[in-house]
Formats: structure tokens, C-alpha cells, sequence
């Protein structure tokens, strides 16, 4: 069971779901990555990716153009329009990209910044960017 109130949320029965990362979109939909999926929290209603689909989400942003970025230790990033969802196809990145980690930070240019195993992963869409080689279990920015 999920409650969500207007500044935070509440997940009852937390060992049913292992909840790993959430974030809000600019429509305030909360959206909660979980291991066997991903959930968005609409009002009213909710909506479920299956796993199948979206597995073992661990990071979750918005881009400057509104797509979310879902990122996932073991099955790479995924681009969500609104009405598609869309591999993004790394592999001209010869270091590992596959292990994303939790949480992640968006710069005021609309630069989100992912964390990973092999550094960390910048998307400025379209593009993006790696920095680093070791791991970065999370990332945050300072605007200060």
C-alpha cells in the first residue's frame, strides 16, 4: 500500500515491494522505482510498468524536454516520451553502463547526472556524456 500526501509518501507493507528510487515529473505524478517495476502515482489512480518492461528501476529523473530517464542495475537506461518507452542504445560506450545506482540530480541547464559503476552518466538530450571510471553510488548538485 502506497499513501501519497502532497510533501512526502508512505509505503505500508514495505517488505511486499523493495522500493529502491522516486522522483516527481513536472506534472507532479510521482513515479516509484522498484524492483519489480516501476509505479506512477497519478490523481486519481496509479499506473504500473511491468517488470518485464521496466525492471529493477534504481534511478529516475526528468530530462529538460520531459522525458524520464529510468535507469536500471542490470537491464541499462530507458527514455519514456509520455507514450513510448525506448532502450537508449549505449553501445558505442566501451565501459560497463548496465549498473545505474540511486539517486540521481539535474543541473539548472537540464543536464541530469546518473550515477553507475563506471562513473557517472550525463544526458543532455539528445547526447550524453560519461565522467570518471570508478563507482559512483550517487550523485547530487549544488546550484550554491
Amino acid at each position: 500500500m502506497i499513501k501519497v500526501y502532497p510533501d512526502h509518501f508512505v509505503i505500508d507493507d514495505y517488505h511486499e515491494m523493495q522500493y529502491n528510487a522516486h522522483a516527481y515529473d513536472g506534472n507532479q505524478a510521482l513515479w516509484i522505482g522498484a524492483e519489480d517495476g516501476l509505479y506512477r502515482m497519478l490523481n486519481p489512480g496509479f499506473e504500473t510498468f511491468n517488470k518485464d518492461v521496466l525492471p529493477q528501476i534504481w534511478t529516475i529523473a526528468e530530462d529538460r524536454k520531459g522525458k524520464m530517464l529510468f535507469g536500471s542495475f542490470h537491464y541499462g537506461l530507458k527514455l519514456f516520451d509520455g507514450k513510448s518507452i525506448e532502450q537508449v542504445n549505449l553501445l558505442d560506450y566501451s565501459r560497463d553502463v548496465l549498473g545505474f545506482y540511486f539517486k540521481t540530480a539535474v543541473d539548472e541547464q537540464g543536464t541530469v547526472y546518473l550515477p553507475m559503476g563506471s562513473g557517472i552518466f550525463a544526458w543532455h538530450n539528445p547526447g550524453w556524456k560519461v565522467f570518471g571510471t570508478g563507482p559512483a553510488l550517487t550523485v547530487f548538485y549544488d546550484n550554491t
